[in-house]
């Protein structure tokens, strides 16, 4: 069985080979997760209240953030990577997708 949540969490970087070039800017990033397990006694994979803890827990230590302080590249690709490697730690994760505003996302997949 699969579950899921979707947060958002707001911060900024700049990226050298931008228009704007170094220039720093914000985003709000949406954050997909999507786990997976069998059902427990509940008849549930885990609580979603719990779930959405577990990836505040992580997305915390980015929100608000400059991320090129985080990041020696803080693209959208290596921020999911990071939440993805951060969450798969207790978490029998499917995959996560970060959104950078709207319409562009990057997507990371476990085994």
């Amino acid at each position: 069985m699969r579950i899921g949540i979707v947060t958002h969490f707001d911060a900024a970087h700049s990226l050298q080979w931008e228009p704007m070039g170094k220039e720093i800017h914000g985003h709000t990033y949406r954050v997909e997760v999507v786990v997976e397990g069998e059902l427990d006694e509940r008849g549930i994979v885990l609580d979603f209240i719990e779930l959405k803890a577990r990836v505040k827990k992580v997305t915390d230590k980015l929100d608000h953030k400059n991320l090129n302080r985080i990041f020696d590249l803080p693209t959208c690709e290596n921020i999911c990577q990071f939440i993805f490697d951060e969450l798969k730690r207790e978490l029998s994760v499917v995959y996560v997708r970060v959104w950078e505003g709207e319409g562009k996302w990057a997507e990371c997949r476990g085994p």
